[in-house]
């Protein structure tokens, strides 16, 4: 049996399990030992359903196979809780059922691991036999987007599990804060300098001249609660650049801002608005869960990604769960998602260049005795070194390879890498003091619509996004009785 016969099985098994485990949630619980709800199996059955016609659709490509790795790391974080619950008959099942569940996602890695091999071997192949011409990027026009019918509707419902999932945080800690990215690590500013002599392609929107502006920076962990840092999951990066002229998005004119509110992967873990719908609804059923729980499927889920990563994979879901344990500014953050870029469309990204930076890479933070470790790390840093990124962009230059709807599948950097257009430098400063941290965390808000209209965000989940930042920053702001106010320069930003 191929790769591509094997992952064809992987798909209809997943159909199958996902069609069962929809039709019969308390029977498989009961069966298996699981210490769960019948709604939340019923969700997982979802997530199986929608991972085996993603296999089935498109036969031969490794993205849908390391997305069902991703599950199977949640499956085993379940049965790993499991084991240690109820009586001895649920634990032999849970047991069972555990290594049924390894079983199967080893040949999960091993099929995502022959496909990532066949598709490289490939790509290869054909850049070895096509006869190389000039670079054309995809120009932009407004009919590149193709919006679903019910999408309105869908992200209506995102703006509800979101604002329920917040009010079950603020219920519990007594205050209402961002549904994502809660917990802030690092607060700087600094300047972007756009690069001198860009060719035509790169010289964009913000971009179009050389110049220096000054920027205000917000690190985070991913959660839309405040958890200790021994669950390590994604991270965020917001930008607020001032001093940008030209027409802006509907809701920012009259204010001279740009945001970009980045995260570390390349891709995101969810395609498109009402897969993203689904995934909420689970995590919004998760949040009341003790942080123990957390910290198992985190702690999973990144023993998963070391090995999908040793063997060249890549699983958005397990790097949205599982994030290396790492300093944030060593970190590379990644719109993830396309955004209009001028005449053209683009990913962009932030990658730390600071020598002292780079070294940081490989390198894990104790997380046991610190619970705000990662804070600690940035804090320690910057108030001696200092930090230098690159923003770098990632040009369209071929929508069937470059989806922009599907905000799941990275960009070949292949055949379109990562070019420095701007430099970011952050000097040595207190980069969490209390006047900082009041008005960064409570008043300051970072949003995809705070943008120029040559920076429009492009895709299903990227219209969420512009949708969904705004409403849950209002009813942040409201909950907190604290005004929204968009700062017209850096000199407001307390030091």
């Amino acid at each position: 049996m191929n790769s591509i016969q094997l992952g064809k099985f992987l798909g209809w098994f997943s159909l199958g399990l996902g069609l069962a485990e929809m039709a019969a949630p308390r029977r498989l619980t009961r069966g298996l030992g699981l210490p769960v709800s019948p709604a939340v199996v019923r969700l997982f059955g979802m997530r199986e359903v929608g991972a085996g016609l993603a296999v089935l659709t498109y036969p031969g490509s490794p993205g849908p196979v390391w997305a069902r790795v991703g599950g199977d790391a949640l499956d085993l974080a379940v049965l790993a809780a499991a084991l240690g619950q109820g009586g001895r008959r649920q634990r032999n099942r849970a047991l069972l059922s555990t290594m049924a569940v390894l079983g199967v996602t080893a040949l999960d890695i091993a099929c995502a691991a022959a496909l990532t091999k066949r598709q490289t071997r490939a790509a290869q192949t054909a850049r070895r036999t096509r006869i190389r011409q000039s670079v054309r990027y995809v120009p932009y026009t407004d009919s590149i987007e193709t919006p679903a019918a019910d999408e309105a509707e869908v992200i209506g419902s995102i703006i509800q599990a979101m604002t329920r999932e917040s009010q079950t945080v603020a219920a519990r800690d007594g205050k209402t804060v961002r549904a994502s990215h809660a917990k802030s690590t690092g607060l700087l500013k600094g300047a972007l300098r756009v690069l001198d002599g860009l060719p035509p392609a790169l010289a964009q929107g913000l971009f179009a001249k050389p110049g220096t502006q000054p920027v205000v920076v917000r690190l985070a962990q991913g959660p839309g609660e405040v958890l200790s840092d021994s669950v390590s999951t994604h991270r965020g990066m917001a930008i607020k650049v001032f001093g940008v002229d030209g027409p802006k998005l509907p809701g920012h004119e009259g204010n001279d801002t740009q945001d970009f509110v980045l995260a570390t992967g390349t891709a995101f873990a969810q395609s498109s608005a009402s897969t993203f719908l689904v995934a909420m609804k689970g995590l919004e059923k998760s949040t009341s869960l003790p942080e123990l729980a957390k910290q198992v499927v985190s702690t999973a889920s990144r023993a998963s990604n070391t090995v999908v990563r040793a063997v060249g994979g890549y699983s958005p879901t397990l790097s949205f769960f599982g994030h290396t344990k790492r300093n944030p500014l060593a970190d590379t953050y990644f719109s993830q998602a396309a955004i209009r870029y001028g005449d053209y469309v683009a990913k962009v990204g932030v990658f730390p260049v600071s020598p002292d930076l780079v070294a940081m890479v490989d390198q894990t933070l104790d997380t046991g005795a610190d619970h705000d470790a990662f804070r600690t790390a940035v804090l320690s840093h910057m108030q001696a070194h200092g930090a230098e990124f690159e923003l770098r962009v990632q040009l369209c230059t071929d929508l069937g390879r470059m989806s922009v709807e599907d905000a799941s599948l990275p960009w070949p950097e292949d055949e379109s890498p990562y070019v420095a257009v701007a430099r970011m430098t952050l000097p040595p400063q207190d980069a969490y003091s209390p006047a900082r941290q009041a008005y960064f965390d409570d008043v300051l808000s970072f949003q995809p619509a705070h943008a120029l209209q040559m920076h429009r965000p492009l895709g299903s989940l990227m219209r969420a996004r512009l949708a969904t930042y705004q409403a849950l920053s209002a009813y942040r702001h409201k909950q907190n009785h604290q005004r929204q106010v968009e700062p017209s320069g850096v000199d407001e930003v307390p030091d």
